[in-house]
């Protein structure tokens, strides 16, 4: 334990000579590469009274379109997968829908997908789902499932 109080000044200042000196008035060298890559998210189709687009639905398979209304609580769902879809278990079976956000009133068409779990348990957007209906991905939004037409 002695070594440890002894040696983590001298690695404490080691990492001190090291580091940028932006408070000397010296700027950090800028970085060439940036630290996130830009994500383009095409959405494409016309544009609703509230000014968001309505997406295309990324499915080479037919879709039923949802029928009947239903609210639900979502969150951002698997950024990695892409697509306008909304995993929920308010389906039993791949659906379109029309998804609009409670305070809002953005709206966007998207596909539905099932998920396992209660009725009551939640859905997930994709991540191009919530920046069509200008959601933060760490937001909580009520939103309105509806027919698409």
């Amino acid at each position: 334990m002695k070594h440890w109080l002894i040696l983590s000044p001298l690695l404490l200042s080691a990492c001190l000579e090291t580091a940028p000196q932006l408070s000397s008035g010296t700027s950090a060298p800028a970085s060439t590469a940036p630290l996130v890559a830009p994500m383009a998210v095409s959405i494409g189709g016309p544009v609703t009274e509230a000014g968001t687009s309505l997406g295309q639905v990324d499915s080479d398979v037919p879709l039923l379109d949802f029928s009947g209304q239903a609210s639900t609580v979502a969150s951002v769902g698997d950024p990695v997968e892409p697509g306008l879809w909304m995993q929920t278990p308010l389906v039993a079976g791949p659906a379109r829908a029309r998804v609009t956000v409670a305070a809002t009133g953005a709206t966007v068409i998207l596909e539905l997908k099932p998920s396992e779990g209660a009725a009551g348990a939640g859905s997930q957007l994709s991540l191009e789902a919530m920046r069509a209906l200008g959601l933060s991905l760490t937001d909580l939004a009520e939103v309105q499932i509806s027919a698409p037409t």
